[in-house]
């Protein structure tokens, strides 16, 4: 029988804790018994058992401003939860009596029966008894030899049916995944074989329900977990093997789960690595490992049309130095420049309000500034059409210009690392590019104004870029070509 009380987690939400104020010691207070059995047989036995040290009264120490408190934050915890969960209900529910049942898996029950039914059906049989002890959760483990623990929970609010999100998930540790940020979609569990890979189906949430939603993701999420790595050389070795492996072991996960009815109309799927130990390593190391990793793997990475991911740790710079949050996102969305941007987790003393900031200095990026908890965004229009242009082996016409000026500034980089000129730059302006848009009078005009989504519009042949020796070179179209122009338009729609 253990008892838990005022506890904060910084920087997380779960189903079972609330935010609370350093004011208030004696808002939050939860007993929970942990309880271990060599065999399923036995713990069914002995659940009832379990049951006797806890009241059937729930607390009625709470004051009028505790009980305010508790119902504020907890429509607010709520919100920050998978779609599994409710709404938020008027009265706060204050069941705060938490059971773990750890089960010797020694004749391999995961393999010969569908475990999740067997619980199920035993917690439905207990299921008024423990509402009225006032049980908030109940959590099957079973470990097994050489085998991940499997973990089954089930909730009084969902009446004590399986919560399938945190499936193989222990409830406690359940916020090192963020699931938090999954809030703009609705997800749901996909079975895996390997219990430290997390796969979600997400579909982004309509809000006009007589149109159905086109943005469907899979979000593999991994936590990794070690004792403190004190060295740099351990601590990148360490990180380089382990993101290796496990980023291998989502994929695999991710090929099994492209068998679902609904995978091959998934786009921007989603990786997420939480490293548990704090490691000792230069940020820009982590940089470069990525990149590598990125390369390496990158054709089935595009294949499973992964095309975002996100490490979380905690790095120290010397052995020596105060730990500090750090995040490394990988975006690959336009399908020709891998963006990889680095984040230290810091808090606004006045407002406890924690946001990314960019660690390189002189280089924000796009995720400066933004709250940590957040929710991911869904896809945007142009994302929509550039998934429509690569799905038939394309690229999306605006993608073009910039793919002609990532390649230029390449070639000037090529040029002056071979001609030793150090002290020279790359052009600012290297590439200019206008569009041309063909009107309803069948007539070329130039689009000043012109909108990137722009179904209509098309990339311009008026282009004029400063190549790598330091030549221009423009293509112009003239006025006497303005009708031969107009014609290859119409006949490329």
């Amino acid at each position: 029988l253990y008892v838990q009380e005022n506890t904060v987690r910084n920087g997380s939400f779960s189903d079972d804790m609330v935010i609370m104020d350093d004011e208030d010691p004696q808002l939050f207070r939860r007993t929970g018994i942990i309880a271990a059995f060599d065999s399923l047989e036995r713990a069914k036995n002995y659940f009832d058992e379990l049951l006797i040290p806890f009241s059937s009264l729930p607390s009625n120490t709470r004051s009028s401003t505790t009980s305010r408190k508790l119902l504020y934050t907890h429509n607010r915890q709520t919100s920050y939860d998978s779609s599994s969960i409710e709404k938020p209900t008027p009265q706060f529910d204050q069941a705060t009596n938490l059971i773990y049942v750890f089960i010797k898996d020694d004749v391999n029950l995961q393999q010969n029966f569908k475990l999740e039914d067997v619980f199920l059906e035993f917690v439905q049989s207990k299921n008024q008894v423990c509402a009225a002890k006032n049980i908030r959760r109940v959590t099957f483990s079973l470990a097994a030899k050489r085998q991940f623990p499997a973990y089954f929970t089930y909730r009084k609010r969902l009446d004590f049916e399986e919560d399938k999100i945190f499936r193989h998930l222990e409830p406690a540790l359940a916020y090192q995944l963020e699931l938090y940020r999954l809030r703009s979609f609705d997800i749901e569990f996909v079975p895996t074989s390997n219990h430290k890979v997390h796969i979600y189906l997400g579909k982004g949430k309509v809000h006009n329900k007589q149109n159905d939603t086109a943005d469907y993701r899979l979000f593999a999420r991994s936590i990794i977990r070690h004792s403190d790595l004190v060295t740099k050389e351990t601590s990148y070795e360490y990180l380089q093997n382990e993101a290796e492996r496990t980023l291998l072991e989502a994929m695999d996960e991710l090929e099994i789960a492209f068998s679902h009815p609904l995978a091959k109309k998934t786009d921007c799927n989603h990786v997420f690595m939480c490293f548990v130990p704090t490691v000792c390593i230069e940020p820009s190391k982590v940089e470069e490992s990525v990149r590598e990793m990125v390369l390496r793997y990158g054709i089935r990475l595009w294949k499973l049309r992964i095309l975002q991911a996100e490490l979380k740790m905690t790095v120290r710079l010397t052995p020596d130095s105060e730990p500090m949050p750090f995040r490394a996102f990988m975006t690959y969305e336009s399908g020709y420049h891998l963006d990889i941007s680095l984040y230290r987790e810091v808090t606004n003393q006045a407002s406890g309000r924690t946001v990314f900031q960019t660690y390189n200095i002189g280089k924000p990026g796009p995720f400066e500034g933004r709250a940590l908890h957040e929710p991911y965004l869904t896809k945007d229009q142009l994302q929509y059409k550039r998934f429509t242009a690569q799905s038939n082996s394309t690229t999306y016409v605006y993608d073009l210009p910039e793919m002609f000026r990532r390649a230029l500034i390449v070639s000037w980089k090529q040029y002056l690392d071979l001609n030793k000129y150090k002290d020279q730059i790359t052009p600012k302006d290297s590439f200019t590019c206008q569009e041309l848009i063909l009107d309803n009078t069948t007539q070329v005009n130039l689009n000043v104004s012109s909108s990137p989504v722009a179904p209509t519009s098309i990339p311009s042949t008026n282009i004029t870029s400063t190549s790598s020796n330091a030549t221009s070179a423009s293509l112009q179209s003239s006025t006497s070509d303005t009708n031969d122009i107009a014609n290859k338009l119409q006949q490329c729609g």
